[in-house]
Formats: C-alpha cells, sequence, structure tokens
C-alpha cells in the first residue's frame, strides 16, 4: 500500500480529531470517520498519536473505532499476504498500533488542539512561555517534543509571541508553506490562495514544504507570503508596501485591509461576522482593491460604505453577503 504523506495524513488527523471530541457529531460524520480511518494505516497512527495524548484513548468510542480499523487492515493483509506470514501480518498491525501510541506519547511532552468560532478570539499560553492569539474561525494544533515545537494552523489567523530556545526551533506549518523561528514576535495569516507572515520584531524564516531552496528571510517589519498557485517549490516572496504591524491590529478590534482583494475581505470579515461574507466570480482582469481600517463592532456600517470605497456591489442573498465587482 502507497504510504499516505504525512502532512497530509496528519492535518486530517486534527481535523477529525476536533470534530469528534463534540459530544453529538453531526449525522453521518460516525460512519465517514470509520470510512477514513480504514481507508490507510496511517490514519490510525496518526489519529492515535492526537487521542492518547489527550488521555481519553481507552475510554471513548473512538478507541473502538480504531480497534475496528486495526481489524479491517488485518484482514486485508490476511488476503494479501501468504499463510507463511499470516499470523505476523496480523500481529504487526496490532503491534504497530500499539508502538506508534507508545512512541507518540513518550515523544510529545504537549500536544493541543483548538479551534474558534465567528466572532472569538482565544489567547493561549504554552508550556515554554510563548504566547499566541488565535483569530476567529480559526483553528490549530499544537505539539511540543523533546526536540522541537510544531504548530499547525489549519485555517484563521494566529499572532505568536514566541519564547526563545535555540535546542527546539518553532515551527508553523501552513497549507505547504513552513515558517521557523527561535524566538521572535509574527502573524500567520491563511487567506484564500496564499499564506501571509507578517513580522514584528526578531527573524523568520519561511519556505515551501519539501522545498530545497533556500527559505525567504524576513526581519522586524517584514511581510511576505507563499502563494496556492505557485509552481511546486517556488520559494515563498516579499510583499513590499504592506505593515507588519497592522496584522496585529486585531488584537485592538481592528482590521486593516491594505489594496485587499474582495477575496481576502471576504474571508477575513466572515471570521468575526454572524453572516458568512462570499465572493461571486469576478473576471480576471477586474479585481477591486481596497484599502480601509475596519472596527470589529462595525462589520455592517464598513459593508455599508463598500461601495463608496471601490467598485464593489454588495448583496445579501440565500443566507450570505455577496460581494462582486462592479
Amino acid at each position: 500500500m502507497k504510504r499516505a504523506a504525512p502532512c497530509c495524513a496528519r492535518e486530517e488527523a486534527a481535523r477529525w480529531f476536533l470534530r469528534m471530541r463534540e459530544a453529538q457529531p453531526a449525522p453521518g460524520e460516525r460512519q465517514a470517520f470509520d470510512a477514513w480511518l480504514q481507508a490507510h494505516p496511517d490514519h490510525a497512527r496518526e489519529y492515535a498519536g492526537f487521542d492518547l495524548l489527550w488521555q481519553d484513548f481507552g475510554s471513548t468510542s473512538r478507541s473502538q473505532a480504531l480497534a475496528s480499523a486495526a481489524q479491517a487492515q488485518r484482514r486485508r493483509q490476511r488476503r494479501q499476504f501468504t499463510h507463511g506470514l499470516l499470523g505476523l501480518g496480523g500481529f504487526g498491525v496490532l503491534g504497530w498500533l500499539v508502538h506508534s501510541q507508545w512512541r507518540a506519547a513518550h515523544a510529545a511532552r504537549f500536544v493541543l488542539a483548538r479551534e474558534t468560532g465567528v466572532g472569538e478570539s482565544a489567547p493561549l499560553t504554552l508550556p515554554d512561555g510563548s504566547r499566541l492569539r488565535l483569530g476567529g474561525s480559526s483553528s490549530i494544533g499544537v505539539r511540543f517534543s523533546r526536540h522541537g515545537r510544531e504548530v499547525q494552523l489549519l485555517r484563521g489567523q494566529a499572532l505568536f509571541d514566541v519564547a526563545h530556545d535555540a535546542a527546539r526551533p518553532f515551527i508553523v506549518d501552513c497549507a505547504g508553506a513552513r515558517i521557523t523561528v527561535v524566538g521572535t514576535q509574527f502573524s500567520v495569516d491563511r487567506l484564500p490562495g496564499s499564506v501571509r507572515v507578517s513580522v514584528q520584531q526578531g527573524l523568520v524564516r519561511v519556505a515551501a514544504r519539501g522545498s530545497a531552496q533556500a527559505p525567504l528571510e524576513l526581519r522586524a517589519g517584514d511581510v511576505g507570503a507563499w502563494f496556492d498557485g505557485a509552481v511546486p517549490g517556488s520559494p515563498p516572496q516579499r510583499l513590499a508596501g504592506l505593515r507588519a504591524e497592522d496584522a496585529f491590529a486585531i488584537e485592538c478590534g481592528v482590521i486593516v485591509f491594505e489594496l485587499a482583494t474582495l477575496d481576502e475581505i471576504a474571508a477575513t470579515l466572515s471570521r468575526y461576522h454572524p453572516v458568512p461574507v462570499r465572493v461571486q466570480s469576478l473576471p480576471a482582469t477586474h479585481m477591486p482593491r481596497i484599502t480601509a481600517a475596519v472596527q470589529l463592532r462595525q462589520i455592517d456600517d464598513f459593508l455599508r460604505a463598500l461601495p463608496h470605497l471601490g467598485a464593489v456591489r454588495v448583496q445579501r442573498a440565500g443566507g450570505a453577503i455577496l460581494l462582486s465587482a462592479r
């Protein structure tokens, strides 16, 4: 069986972990979760790491799902291997799963999965003294080990104030971007089509995951981005004309847009507004850019004023606010 990409399996496991921790998962999620677990051995392994480290591995229905996944893998192996390897194959899956759990428990010193709802902000303090603030509609996974500090930003925005530890670099993975620091203050923002990194203090290195090229170095005041549509392995780019401090205005209840596209505006406002903001398809040659500072409590006022700030049409339809060029 082809091995699943570790980063993809781990991100999927983090998403499932957050969803299945709910007291009553949505209808159909139980079956979808079971199917995902049985689709590949890496799925059970990555999920087991999250679940065991949350200290409820042996006491929830998710454990039964993991056991079922292991049994399914054993059945598949019985069909694939000769009788001489049958016992080894069946024992190997169970032993592999138990060993993976043991290794995860002993390698990690701290694990955290956290998400926020619309309009919610969550300040968090990590065991090393690092602090982060998770923005609205954002999701994050944190894993500290003896040798490293790893964070996955699955969606939204997070502001970081990282404690210095030269022996354990602080790494943030977001989509295809990898941000590496030792100790600094910076923001990571997952926007439509890009990952934006703004540095307020210190030095940050941003690279495309899996790329052999030298990373982009960002210092205090710099803003850089990794783009989804870039040629694989292409390095991130420095963004001239943007101020790093604007990313931190959210701590004061303000969103700053600087020559922002409608996609960026819609995605950011949707993190803090009860009605989702969407963008209707835009012609490639007509992309309005908006510069504005918006207080969180005045998002509706901003939406009413938006048509006067640029060639933008704002409509309400189907339970959403629609933005389009005019």
